[in-house]
């Protein structure tokens, strides 16, 4: 009868996939010229247009100094643009960011799409079910 793994191997296991995944995710994205963070915020303006640089500050759960490092670069790359709107700025996609999003986002979910293939729906369907049972206990 095969031991069950105890809860530290799966955890190992876990964070070697995710890892993986990430990496190669990482690896997809350079392509178009963009790290994971730039992705994230682009998707973040993509479902919350013209937020502020504090809404994306919570959303993301980094610093201020991050978000404003990530603006900065994805401006610089004509993706975004700042406007002042009293004392805050409003971030909103560029059309050139639109553009690049509207692409990614399916491309960036083939990915995930190939990288979860090894299971079948039902699989999925139980691994994702585990997931949030674990995520709500934390």
């Amino acid at each position: 009868m095969p031991e069950t793994p105890t809860a530290a191997e799966t955890f190992a296991g876990l964070v070697r996939v995710v890892h993986l995944i990430s990496l190669a995710g990482a690896q997809e994205l350079r392509t178009h010229g963009l790290t994971p963070a730039q992705y994230q915020v682009l998707v973040l303006l993509h479902r919350r247009p013209r937020a502020t640089q504090r809404e994306l500050t919570d959303a993301l759960g980094v610093t201020k100094g991050n978000v404003s490092q990530l603006l900065s670069r994805l401006a610089e790359a004509r993706l975004l643009d700042r406007t002042p709107e009293g004392a805050a700025n409003r971030i909103g996609l560029t059309d050139r960011g639109r553009q690049l999003i509207r692409e990614l986002i399916p491309a960036h979910q083939e990915f995930l799409t190939r990288s979860f293939s090894a299971l079948n729906d039902e699989e999925l369907g139980t691994l994702a079910r585990l997931v949030a049972k674990l995520e709500s206990r934390l």
